[in-house]
């Protein structure tokens, strides 16, 4: 059920940029809820394709680029494309941006990028590249989960930035990726109490952080610290619910679930098209009916992306097999010809 789970949250993440949640930012709450399903999906990908071994990091970290990369570089050209042809928007040339905006790994703390919806991705790449590590030998894990907890708490009480540290940045959002790896080893070994100590440990201390808040408004009302909070309590929910759940059409959740991370990244390219058709008076700006047609256009924009990834990704492995099978075909044929 995680594919139609991030569907969702796709589409809260593309409901929020519309405007939809002024007040509870509800695509904020969805970011969190796919930092715990990071942490939960990347530490079975590296224990289960790449055998939850070191020397096999550089192989997850190959797979995670073409994961990732092509589709984000694609929605790079989109937005470029559009504002060079349209003159609507800012494109960002210094060195510096380009380097943020290529690079993928300081998108959560450069503040010029081209796709506003993807600094998410740099806080992401971050994880992924202690992923290898934290699987491997767990202790580390354990003890940097309430190293992180505690610069998200001193975040939400306003004693450092709360937008930058209790949401952007990995020191405070690392917990929530690391929590989400810890779901994963309950779901594995449902008798491992350490796993579910630290689960419940987790809900409780929540609980009560997020009570507390509540009786300081100043602090409850500071941006992204009530999202981040309900997402991650509600984040462990969904996951511990339906991380092992089959669904009955596996083929229809498949294809949501690939269908969330190009919705993620074109939603924004939908977005300018609008604003830019409103300031030409295509339609009254506060129609309620653009939104819907956003939603439709941004469905129908993302579907072609899905191809394009299936494609790629189907080409990449052909490739990959036919590089690994060669050095075995090689022995083979000298053997013959002797």
């Amino acid at each position: 059920m995680l594919g139609s789970l991030r569907f969702a949250l796709a589409m809260a993440v593309a409901f929020s940029h519309m405007g939809l949640t002024p007040d509870f930012h509800f695509g904020s709450m969805a970011v969190v809820v796919f930092y715990l399903i990071a942490g939960y999906v990347m530490t079975h990908s590296f224990s289960v394709n790449f055998d939850g071994r070191l020397s096999r990091a550089p192989a997850f970290y190959l797979d995670r680029f073409f994961r990732i990369y092509p589709l984000y570089a694609l929605s790079l050209l989109l937005i470029w494309a559009f504002c060079r042809l349209s003159g609507y928007g800012v494109l960002y040339t210094d060195w510096r941006s380009m380097v943020a905006n290529l690079g993928l790994l300081q998108l959560n703390s450069h503040p010029t990028i081209m796709n506003p919806a993807s600094w998410s991705l740099g806080t992401e790449v971050q994880f992924y590249l202690l992923l290898p590590l934290l699987a491997y030998w767990r202790p580390l894990k354990y003890a940097l989960l309430p190293l992180s907890y505690a610069v998200f708490l001193a975040a939400t009480f306003g004693v450092i930035d709360t937008q930058t540290w209790s949401y952007k940045l990995l020191p405070g959002t690392l917990f929530v990726f690391i929590l989400g790896s810890v779901l994963y080893d309950l779901a594995r070994d449902p008798a491992d109490r350490r796993s579910r100590m630290i689960v419940l440990s987790m809900v409780a201390v929540g609980a009560v952080h997020l009570a507390v808040m509540s009786c300081f408004p100043a602090h409850a009302e500071a941006r992204y610290s009530l999202e981040s909070l309900s997402g991650l309590l509600t984040g462990i929910a969904l996951l511990y619910l339906l991380g092992t759940v089959k669904p009955s059409h596996r083929g229809l959740d498949d294809w949501l679930g690939k269908l969330s991370y190009p919705i993620f990244l074109s939603h924004v390219v939908v977005l300018y098209a609008f604003d830019y058709l409103r300031l030409h008076g295509a339609f009254a700006p506060n129609l309620r009916g653009a939104v819907a047609l956003q939603l439709l256009a941004t469905m129908a924009f993302s579907v072609p992306l899905v191809w394009f990834d299936d494609y790629f990704q189907r080409w990449r492995k052909r490739l990959q097999q036919r590089r690994a099978q060669a050095p075995a075909a090689a022995p083979a044929a000298a053997t013959a010809a002797a």
